[in-house]
């Protein structure tokens, strides 16, 4: 998810809503670890558009901020509004 190739990581998040909605039935291994990784990469991407997957991803399928939590004073001022509102649930 590190690449230069916004259309590609665009691509992965994609793929990752599929294996994260329950109405499909997939089950992941590592589900914590992955919206850990997931909560510490919005709070890296340079990218507004995937900020926004990751924050819709999040919201969508994350029970567990504590990465976001712990570390919201690095969060960009543009998503403090949607990152709070995660917590605050």
């Amino acid at each position: 998810m590190r690449g230069d190739d916004e259309a590609e990581r665009a691509s992965l998040l994609l793929c990752l809503d599929y294996y994260l909605d329950p109405y499909y039935g997939c089950t992941l291994a590592h589900e914590s670890e992955i919206f850990a990784l997931l909560q510490e990469l919005l709070l890296s991407e340079r990218s507004q558009a995937i900020r926004y997957d990751i924050l819709q991803l999040l919201g969508d399928y994350c029970g567990d901020f504590s990465v976001l939590r712990s570390r919201i004073c690095e969060a960009p001022d543009e998503l403090l509004p949607g990152i709070k509102r995660l917590i605050e649930r």
